[in-house]
């Protein structure tokens, strides 16, 4: 090797590792020594690089196999891949604390702080988050060798009061924090990190190693770093290669490169290894065709320094045709949402992997169109490698262990327990289909409809009320089982997260222990080894936090959201979805850059939950801008690529969105030189995969059953249903489909109307004649029963209650005054009568809520209502014929013959208890024998219709009076003929 530093650098746009390969096969003589290469070491930022980098040594060898040189990734981006570093070889410096350990212990300090500080109590769970925040501080500081310690020195007025809080929290902080890793005998991770660096960086000085040793890709972001690179740079048989400096940008502006530069790193680093940049030279294998150059130069110019922009207008003038080249094998995807933009991505990535030769890659930072991309190219069959992972919280082990929490946290509420028991892990000692069948039967039985009373005597009780079979109860004693170490732990006793930990690592395994008693299940595949690893360290964090129960269900989730779970295998082999990170070194035969949307990519300069920027400044860290640098210098990297989309959506969360800061300079540079940047056609592509023909549209459902399968016996009720809406009426009493009772159904209008009736039956049933001086106690002490009974939700009653007592007071001085014409009231009192049509006779039944026996001789009948009246147009036009039909059953004796009467009054008394407590109204306009009539002919008339085979039983056939139930709507399809009748 060559005397003197050696420092190379491979252009933008070149396979970086492809040459990277073909380049150190070139420098060592390895086909006569086949240890040769395996002397070598070869330091890489990534563990993502490092398999990368092994895969192109193989293919660019032309071997079927290989003696690998030693690949180790630096750490340089991640310090958990630091595996260059074996710590052994140094006893003396301490351990780094684990990483949820020092969160957990941070969000402990961060809770004792805030109570020490008077400012109340807080979450744990948003205590951890916040510790999250605070490790990734610590972490800046120890790299960059700040202290917080300095914030003490800074005047407090300078700041607003929340950062004067800020600042005094984190004095605080750091009073204790040094004390505890001292007490754990640990060092930062970070500090470890560079501690063990600078000891290599001595070791290497002093004796350096036998072989080659090649450092590749990384901009020395981290100080300890760039010392090592420094240092291999000048080994007997050391090179860095660093990736995409900039040789075409004038020295002036190199020198004028500020934080948001993509360059500013890679300065910084040739200024602390103390090399010009005239020093470095060019991978001997990097070079490339004349339009790669000709497209890394025209980033160099979009990408260059501000202040000296005024460059642009002589490049535009002299180098038209160089911008030309450049911009070949460029085009951009201007989508109008990023529904579209994620529908032509896949489109375009599916199409480069038509030949079987050919990768593709998405590089982008917006996790929400990694995900939208991701299920796009499931409809062709691709499963991506998406490098960012998932969270474990979304997993399949860990929507369990979550849903276990919130089930016991709930007391056992029925729809977060049924979300757990029907979780494809759950068995609870038996085979899953059993199971599910069981808690099937269970659900029906006892958690549809009112909520049984909470925890698992609750659940015994409403099985024992419900007559659950003894399979059954035996299934949900299981169930309770299961539950009861951890529902131990859910009272407001403050208890270890090690041992709550361990309660819910138990009740899960209980949940999910198949027939044969194994949990396999639960914890194979890499979701569930994540899920386990994350119990068992939470399980060894004994004394670190004291927390409740509750606390505890909801400090999992974000713990969970933080371990990343990626899949080893499964995913096509060349379509891939990057982060600007992972993308860093890769290449791919067609990268595509979405989300290139200003606050996207870029993100927006933020500072941190912790520090504001003069902070920041006091203790020596970057500013946010340089997040900004490091993120063009990932875009210019990819962009310089030889095939390359560029995408965006002009809309972001339904706003319009501004592109880019570097795609509006692109495409300033490219129209003043007169060549657009050319558009791709898979944004016209994906806007037609969606769009096809018009198709005709779906007409309304018009069953015919037999006639003799058609009921020949209805009530008042159903007669509405039949004329508002036939096929509600057909699905329920012919196909006899009845809806099942929501789960843990709140108390609605219906169970108020149930309590109000019930009270009213009891206290004219009391009071069939006169009512007493005090009525209205009475009626309320009634009532307060009822309510007592029925009433169990506190918070329900609250509201009735009151409703109630009005609605009481309305009735008794309405009635009261009118009992002196009442020879007697009959309540809750059912009739029949008999109607003929072509088939036959045809029974209408009715049970009526009031009917009173008036001086005349003559019937009133009262029907209550809570909620809204029919109209008297919906009467006279026999829509709401129940009162009307009820008179006719009155008049024909079917109430009984001391009934039989005539028919003088027919009304609704609406008792709401709101401001307008009650409300009588007569049914219909006209008078109640025209009205009994009418309503007696239209029925006959109807029944004599349906009596035909011809007739069908239509869906809601008048739109101005169909029926206000959607029971059946999603069975006739409503939503989809109905918008087509609406178009038409």
């Amino acid at each position: 090797m060559d005397a003197g530093p050696r420092v190379f650098s491979i252009p933008p746009g070149r396979p970086f590792l492809r040459d990277l390969a073909r380049g150190i096969l070139a420098d060592i003589p390895w086909a006569d020594d086949p240890l040769a290469l395996a002397r070598a070491t070869v330091l890489l930022p990534t563990r993502r690089a490092v398999r990368a980098f092994g895969e192109a040594l193989v293919t660019e060898s032309g071997r079927p196999a290989l003696l690998l040189p030693r690949i180790l990734p630096i750490g340089d981006v991640d310090e958990e891949e630091l595996a260059l570093l074996n710590g052994d070889q140094w006893p003396d410096i301490p351990e780094a604390i684990p990483a949820l350990k020092r969160q957990i212990i941070l969000a402990r300090l961060i809770i004792e702080a805030n109570a020490r500080m008077g400012l109340g109590t807080v979450e744990p769970s948003a205590c951890a988050a916040l510790a999250s925040e605070l490790a990734r501080l610590l972490d800046e500081c120890a790299i960059a060798g700040a202290d917080l310690s300095a914030l003490s020195g800074l005047a407090p007025e300078r700041f607003s009061e929340h950062w004067q809080k800020t600042i005094v929290f984190l004095q605080i902080l750091t009073d204790h924090w040094p004390a505890i890793l001292a007490e754990e005998g640990a060092i930062e991770p970070a500090q470890r990190r560079d501690l063990l660096m600078r000891r290599l960086c001595a070791q290497w000085a002093a004796s350096p190693p036998p072989g080659p040793v090649y450092a590749a890709g990384s901009t020395g972001s981290i100080p300890a770093t760039a010392s090592l690179l420094s240092l291999i740079a000048r080994l007997p048989q050391g090179a860095v290669i660093l990736p995409g400096l900039d040789f075409s940008l004038d020295a002036p502006a190199f020198a004028a490169t500020g934080p948001e530069h993509p360059q500013f790193g890679l300065r910084h680093l040739l200024a602390a290894m103390q090399i010009d940049r005239a020093d470095v030279r060019i991978w001997p294998a990097a070079s490339g065709p004349e339009h790669q150059r000709a497209r890394a130069a025209l980033l160099s110019e979009v990408l260059r320094p501000a202040p000296t922009t005024e460059a642009w207008h002589a490049f535009v003038q002299d180098k038209k045709s160089d911008i030309a080249l450049g911009l070949e094998g460029l085009s951009l995807i201007n989508a109008v949402s990023p529904a579209h933009e994620a529908a032509s991505i896949a489109l375009a990535m599916r199409e480069a992997v038509e030949d079987d030769a050919r990768t593709a890659a998405l590089i982008t930072p917006d996790r929400a169109l990694a995900q939208r991309v991701a299920a796009e190219l499931a409809r062709f069959g691709i499963a991506v490698d998406d490098s960012a992972g998932q969270p474990l919280s979304v997993t399949p082990a860990g929507l369990f262990l979550t849903q276990i929490l919130d089930a016991a946290a709930s007391n056992l509420r029925p729809v977060p327990l049924l979300a757990a028991l029907k979780h494809p892990f759950a068995a609870c000692g038996a085979r899953a289909a059993d199971f599910r069948d069981d808690v099937r039967m269970i659900e029906r039985r006892l958690l549809r409809g009112g909520r049984p009373a909470p925890g698992p005597q609750g659940l015994l009780a409403a099985a024992e009320a419900a007559s659950l079979p003894t399979p059954f109860r035996r299934t949900l004693e299981r169930i309770i089982a299961a539950f009861a170490p951890l529902l131990a732990m859910m009272d407001a006793g403050l208890r270890d997260l090690a041992v709550l930990a361990s309660a819910h690592a138990a009740a899960a395994e209980a949940l999910a222990r198949d027939a044969e008693g194994s949990t396999d299940h639960l914890w194979s595949e890499e979701a569930g080894e994540a899920a386990l690893d994350l119990l068992n360290e939470l399980i060894a964090l004994s004394g670190t936090l004291i927390l409740r129960g509750d606390e505890y269900a909801r400090l999992f989730p974000v713990l969970a959201r933080a371990r990343v779970v990626r899949p080893r295998r499964g995913q096509h082999p060349r379509v891939a979805i990057w982060g600007p990170l992972e993308a860093r070194l890769q290449a791919a035969d067609l990268l595509i850059l979405g989300g290139l949307n200003e606050g996207t990519w870029p993100q927006q300069t933020e500072a941190d939950a912790w520090i504001n920027r003069p902070m920041r400044v006091a203790l020596g860290l970057d500013q946010p801008e340089r997040r900004i640098g490091l993120a063009a210098h990932d875009f210019a990297q990819a962009a310089a690529q030889p095939h390359v989309i560029l995408s965006r959506a002009q809309k972001s969360e339904g706003q319009p969105a501004s592109p880019s800061r570097w795609l509006e300079r692109l495409h300033a540079i490219a129209q003043g030189a007169g060549t657009p940047i050319a558009l791709a056609p898979h944004a016209a592509y994906a806007a037609l995969i969606d769009n096809p023909p018009r198709v005709a549209g779906a007409s309304p459902p018009d069953p015919k059953p037999p006639v003799a399968t058609r009921p020949r016996t209805l009530s008042v009720t159903e007669i509405e249903t039949w004329v508002r809406d036939p096929y509600a009426l057909y699905a329920r009493r012919i196909l006899n489909l009845k809806e099942l009772e929501a789960i843990d159904a709140p108390s609605e209008a219906r169970e108020r109307g149930t309590l109000i009736h019930a009270a009213l039956e009891e206290f004219v049933t009391m009071h069939p004649g006169d009512w007493p001086p005090d009525a209205l106690a009475q009626l309320l002490r009634i009532g307060e029963r009822h309510f007592a009974e029925r009433g169990q939700d506190l918070p329900v009653r609250a509201l009735w209650w009151p409703r109630f007592v009005r609605a009481a007071a309305w009735f008794i001085e309405t009635q009261a005054p009118m009992r002196k014409d009442v020879r007697h009231s009959y309540t809750e009192i059912s009739g029949q009568m008999t109607l003929h049509g072509l088939a036959g006779a045809f029974t209408l039944k009715a049970k009526a809520d009031r009917i009173d026996q008036l001086s005349d001789g003559t019937l009133a009948l009262y029907d209550y209502k809570t909620g809204q009246i029919p109209s008297g147009l919906e009467v006279d036009k026999g829509f709401s014929p129940q009162l009307t039909l009820e008179g006719a059953i009155a008049e024909r004796g079917g109430f009984g013959a001391a009934l039989q009467a005539s028919v003088s009054k027919i009304s609704y008394l609406r008792l709401s208890g709101l401001d307008k407590a009650g409300e009588e109204k007569k049914a219909g306009t006209a008078e109640p024998q025209a009205g009994i009539a009418r309503a007696v002919a239209g029925l006959t008339a109807l029944i004599t219709q349906y009596d035909s085979p011809e007739r069908g039983y239509l869906s809601k056939p008048r739109v101005k009076f169909r029926a206000r139930t959607e029971v059946y709507d999603h069975l006739a399809r409503f939503a989809e003929w109905s918008s087509v009748m609406d178009e038409d």
